[in-house]
């Protein structure tokens, strides 16, 4: 009776930690969207990345190894064809999802505000802002330091559900946004479910990639690849 009980509640004591980190990650994730909500993009943007900064540097000192959460100094590119691929595709087939939606409701989702920007501007923003403020601290945080948490309790393929589960509820703010020029309650929570179901694919396509990568350059060259179609649609069709 002694080592059943002991083993269980060592597993027990094992997804206290990755149980944490996802729930901090989730409330921080939309109170951040919620800021970025009323005009303070700056800080809200700050928010997440010092929250992911902050859970990064905890999780290295208890792993003790920055190649636990898919940092390899030795080869810190690894896989990044693939992200890169994998990511075109995967965001063209939700471009196509995205104008599909927006022909049937015959109103354009609300991502963001970039129906303003000049194409210099929608350029730096994809290729600099975009990998810098969201790609990277993301992919950091749920692929690195997340799914690395989950495996320690939960087998790798656990581990990447229960990190994509956290990474879609990380955006239920952005998704209700998102939903909001839909017309018609059903509607809405229609585009609002489906929204969180594609971010939960996305992320466990980003999980598999970091699975079979060993590193984090994959699902970041994944991440950042996905958004690329998406958003040239949605400004081009002056959204």
């Amino acid at each position: 009776m002694g080592r059943p009980l002991s083993g269980y509640l060592s597993r027990r004591s094992s997804y206290r930690l990755p149980l944490a980190l996802t729930l901090l990650l989730i409330l921080v994730g939309n109170l951040a969207a919620l800021v970025r909500d009323q005009g303070a993009q700056l800080l809200g943007h700050a928010v997440s990345i010092a929250a992911i900064a902050t859970v990064s540097m905890l999780a290295v000192r208890s792993f003790g190894d920055l190649t636990a959460v898919g940092l390899d100094p030795r080869a810190p590119l690894r896989g990044w064809r693939s992200g890169l691929l994998g990511g075109l595709l995967l965001g063209a087939a939700l471009a196509a999802a995205v104008a599909v939606a927006t022909a049937v409701f015959d109103r354009s989702l609300e991502y963001e505000d970039i129906s303003d920007l000049a194409v210099g501007e929608l350029a730096l923003a994809l290729v600099v802002v975009f990998p810098l403020v969201t790609a990277i601290p993301e992919e950091l945080a749920f692929r690195g330091v997340l799914q690395a948490a989950w495996q320690r309790a939960v087998s790798p393929i656990a581990a990447v559900a229960c990190g994509s589960l956290g990474f879609a509820l990380w955006h239920l703010v952005v998704a209700w946004e998102t939903a909001g020029g839909i017309d018609g309650g059903l509607a809405r929570i229609g585009v609002y479910v489906s929204f969180l179901l594609a971010v939960g694919a996305a992320g466990v396509i980003f999980g598999f990639l970091r699975l079979n990568a060993g590193g984090l350059a994959a699902p970041i060259f994944a991440h950042w690849m996905v958004v690329i179609p998406v958003r040239v649609l949605l400004w081009s069709s002056g959204v």
